[in-house]
């Protein structure tokens, strides 16, 4: 199966829309100036997404959706700041009385959103099943030993070994929100749709493929927030549908602005657009573990022979930048010094001649991809700059749970039953959580499998080494350092063709008042307010 409608046809309307970027690449979008009004409690909202999160189980992996909305459930100990530092939230204050441990002091007076009280014995039991043998993220949360607890409102975090991040990794990942002592037993067959916690909104209603409502949680201790009495995210899966539900006032969040349509809503009275800095990671995925990215040689063709800049100018409109190091520009390990493959299909030619493919025996291989306009339409540029070369591509586009299932080697499916993926790695402030997902022998998200037991993909035990340096290094020059050997090491094995670093803009009513973004998918729907 290939790619819906004509390539040619893809390609020519994202140049088409080449020209818009001249106007807004200037730097023109930026977050508009904060309502100076009190804050009015009351109302509600409607945001649209393309598709509902894979599941709302804590203990499972719910994508980019699930981050949005459990975000909003489930409270962590500590939150992310406006300026991206860890800020109190269930814990008031922590201290660090060893090099591989954290004692937290909780709030006191907290209330799940069924009335149960919060204590130590919630975030002890919420660790247990995080790293437990039912819980499909246990794999990125192994720097965790155990956590004690040392009275009802204060626990210890006991760490393998040194790990300076740990403040971070708990305010930036929705994986680390708190559930009640015992909630895994009693969910029974519902663990997917009835979630507990402590954040401001609670479940009220799940029509899966329809929509899901967040209603205000009245034992919510943060009061007098949420402002909001419901929130509702609709799933829009067209782009355009969504920019004509936003323009009309239909719905009235949008946290993500499809590229072509940054013109129209910058013209549309009663919006206002908002950007965040890039965080979202697009990728050539390459099995490692089969033909034809077996061969180092193939995927060093990938990298020299994908124009990485036409992608970014075409299909972004100029809101990226080619990844030329682990992080983008502003993150603080971000290097200059280092360098992304340059574009030379020639030298793609040779390498893959050198890997035994020519003009009479042409390198072919299939392509997965979410289906989605966006992710059609990148393929098919690709598909169009590696024909280039003389590299066959057949695409096949799948609902997303279908696609990421392979990959993350989930029960039933075949970890080698798939050779290429078009995909985005969305990771917002953490680079720890980026390097070790991706890289780590031990991670799921680890798609590459690169040292990845039972893959047969790729070996590199001086990645594998550097990755876990970067996990036990607690000064930051030194950390700084093993990053820079780790992307050399990556750009030297080829694991990804590393697309863009792609820019985050949204879009809101003007009636929309509070609304940020604190990281990639961090939108604190608690300080968000309507008027009129």
């Amino acid at each position: 199966m290939s790619v819906r409608g004509s390539v040619k046809t893809a390609i020519a309307t994202a140049v088409a829309l080449v020209a818009i970027s001249a106007y807004f690449a200037s730097g023109l979008l930026a977050s508009p100036t904060r309502a100076s009004a009190a804050p009015h409690v009351g109302g509600s909202i409607v945001i649209d997404v393309t598709q509902d999160p894979g599941t709302l189980n804590p203990f499972q992996d719910g994508g980019i959706e699930g981050n949005y909305v459990s975000s909003d459930i489930r409270d962590r100990l500590v939150d992310p700041s406006p300026q991206g530092q860890p800020a109190p939230a269930l814990a008031t204050s922590w201290s660090q009385p060893t090099p591989t441990s954290y004692i937290f002091n909780l709030r006191h007076g907290v209330r799940f959103s069924n009335g149960a009280p919060f204590t130590a014995a919630d975030v002890k039991y919420t660790f247990k099943e995080l790293l437990g043998p039912k819980s499909q993220l246990a794999g990125n949360w192994t720097y965790i030993k155990n956590v004690k607890v040392i009275n009802p409102y204060k626990v210890q975090i006991f760490m393998t070994s040194a790990y300076p991040f740990l403040l971070e990794q708990l305010a930036l990942n929705s994986d680390a929100g708190i559930v009640p002592n015992g909630w895994l037993s009693k969910c029974g067959s519902k663990c997917d749709t009835t979630v507990i916690g402590t954040g401001p909104f609670m479940l009220k209603q799940w029509v899966k493929g329809s929509f899901l409502t967040l209603a205000r949680n009245p034992y919510y201790w943060g009061k007098p927030k949420p402002y909001l009495d419901q929130v509702t995210f609709r799933v829009v899966p067209n782009p355009e549908s969504q920019v004509v539900q936003l323009k009309s006032g239909a719905a009235d969040v949008l946290y993500t602005v499809p590229y072509p349509y940054i013109s129209v809503l910058k013209k549309s009275s009663g919006v206002r657009l908002y950007t965040h800095r890039s965080g979202t990671l697009m990728e050539l995925l390459m099995n490692s573990s089969v033909p034809p990215f077996n061969n180092i040689n193939v995927r060093k063709a990938m990298e020299y022979g994908i124009n990485k800049q036409q992608i970014i100018k075409t299909i972004l409109l100029g809101f990226g930048a080619v990844p030329s190091g682990l992080v983008p520009a502003g993150n603080k390990y971000y290097d200059p010094s280092l360098k992304a493959y340059p574009y030379d299909p020639a030298k793609a030619k040779a390498l893959l001649a050198t890997a035994g493919y020519t003009a009479s025996k042409p390198l072919s291989f299939t392509l997965r991809t979410i289906n989605t306009s966006y992710f059609e339409s990148e393929a098919a540029l690709i598909q169009s700059q590696l024909k280039a070369i003389g590299v066959n591509i057949n695409i096949v586009p799948m609902e997303k749970s279908a696609f990421l299932a392979p990959l993350f080697r989930s029960p039933g499916t075949n970890p080698k039953g798939w050779q290429g993926g078009l995909e985005q790695y969305t990771f917002g402030n953490s680079t720890e959580s980026l390097v070790w997902e991706q890289y780590a022998a031990g991670s799921y998200i680890n798609t590459s499998y690169v040292n990845r037991p039972g893959t047969g993909g790729f070996t590199d035990p001086t990645l594998q080494r550097l990755v876990t340096q970067g996990i036990a290094t607690t000064n930051v020059a030194k950390l700084k350092r093993i990053y820079h050997q780790l992307y050399q090491r990556i750009e030297q094995d080829a694991l990804y063709v590393r697309i863009s670093f792609a820019d985050n803009i949204q879009a809101a009513r003007s009636r929309v008042h509070g609304f940020q973004a604190l990281s990639q998918f961090e939108y604190p729907l608690s300080r968000v307010w309507v008027s009129g």
